[in-house]
């Protein structure tokens, strides 16, 4: 029983620090010159915040439109590897007609014979 008792006695004291540390940060009495100081100082603290906020902004800036370059860029090359992709099946079509017959047999869809069955 006097053990419980004291086990019980111990928790309410760590309960009444806990309150006690609580209260004292609420309750301190600042000094209006030192009120100023820390207001300054929170200034200065909001200040800096912001100023690394703008810079990581202005340095997504600067990556997004480094990346909307690079992308201008690759649909310049697309078109231009896709120019270059129809000139050469032209020119395959124009010097070997047999890799490339005209559709004139029917629709892509059309069965073909096998022209190896044919021989």
């Amino acid at each position: 029983m006097p053990a419980a008792l004291m086990t019980q006695m111990d928790e309410l004291a760590k309960k009444i620090v806990e309150i006690e540390v609580k209260c004292k940060g609420k309750d301190i009495y600042v000094p209006p010159h030192e009120q100023r100081n820390s207001k300054d100082n929170e200034g200065k603290r909001v200040e800096g915040m912001l100023s690394i906020i703008f810079n990581k902004v202005s340095e997504h800036d600067r990556v997004l439109e480094e990346v909307k370059e690079n992308i201008k860029l690759m649909k310049q090359m697309i078109g231009s590897h896709s120019r270059s992709i129809q000139l050469l099946e032209n020119l395959t079509g124009h010097v070997m007609p047999h890799l490339h017959p005209a559709q004139s047999r029917g629709l892509p869809s059309d069965v073909l014979a096998n022209p190896k069955s044919e021989v």
